[in-house]
Formats: structure tokens, C-alpha cells, sequence
């Protein structure tokens, strides 16, 4: 019984030393440095309880990751900052709403949007990606 206890526990710490590294890799931007993407998004009703992005590196492809907007601002608009990379030129983005015990609970619009610049700007159901601020019509 006291080898196979042994036998299980160099495993795990194989597994989590292994498990450490790959997200090590994968997290650290390429000669360390990394740059800021800017996501502005807009809901006519203003209801932004549970919205959030789900961003990922599309050039190089990766893994996503989920983050928070902020407060809304005084126009309405609520932003998410985000951290990537450097050498990512493409990512991709959803802006999905979360509720507990579901992330995915719904998606602003059903396709997945991409995007190169380090500001956006998205408006609620319009799949436009927008690189300038656009007007809205309340």
C-alpha cells in the first residue's frame, strides 16, 4: 500500500510541476513585455449586471480568459482593460453575460468578433467592431 501512495504522489507532483509550467508559458508575454487592449462597450437599456468579455489571443492562437468591465462612465459606456502579449496581433473577443454557475449564460451576439486594434469601442447587438466612438441614438 506504501508504494502506491508513493507511486500517486510523485505522479500529482509531476502533474502539478507540469500543470505550473504550462501556465507559466502560457501567461508571460513573449521577452516579457506586453501591451494593453481597451474594450468600450454600450447597452441601450444600460443593464450591465453579469456582462463581461471573454478574450483570447487569435494570432497566435491561445486560451481565453474572462474579465470585468468597469463602473459605467458618464455617457453610459462601461470598459474593460486588458493585458496581452506583445507579439499578439489578432484577439478575439465575446461579450457574454454570466450568472452564477453559468459564464455563458447568454452572448451579446452569437458570432465570434475579432479585432487589432488596441481600443474598441461595441455597442449591444451590432456586430461591428469599432475603432473610433461611434454616436449613439438613445
Amino acid at each position: 500500500m506504501k508504494m502506491k501512495t508513493k507511486i500517486m504522489f510523485g505522479a500529482i507532483v509531476v502533474l502539478a510541476l507540469f500543470c505550473a509550467g504550462l501556465t507559466a508559458c502560457m501567461s508571460l508575454p513573449e521577452g516579457g513585455s506586453s501591451s494593453t487592449i481597451t474594450i468600450h462597450y454600450y447597452r441601450y437599456d444600460k443593464f450591465y449586471d453579469g456582462w463581461n468579455l471573454w478574450v483570447w489571443p487569435a494570432d497566435p492562437g491561445d486560451e481565453g480568459q474572462g474579465y470585468n468591465f468597469g463602473a459605467p462612465d458618464e455617457e453610459g459606456w462601461v470598459t474593460g482593460k486588458i493585458s496581452i502579449p506583445s507579439y499578439v496581433v489578432e484577439y478575439g473577443y465575446i461579450v457574454r453575460k454570466s450568472v452564477p454557475g453559468n459564464d455563458w449564460d447568454a452572448k451579446d451576439i452569437q458570432e465570434d468578433r475579432f479585432a487589432r486594434a488596441k481600443e474598441i469601442w461595441v455597442v449591444t447587438e451590432d456586430p461591428r467592431t469599432y475603432t473610433s466612438k461611434p454616436g449613439i441614438k438613445k
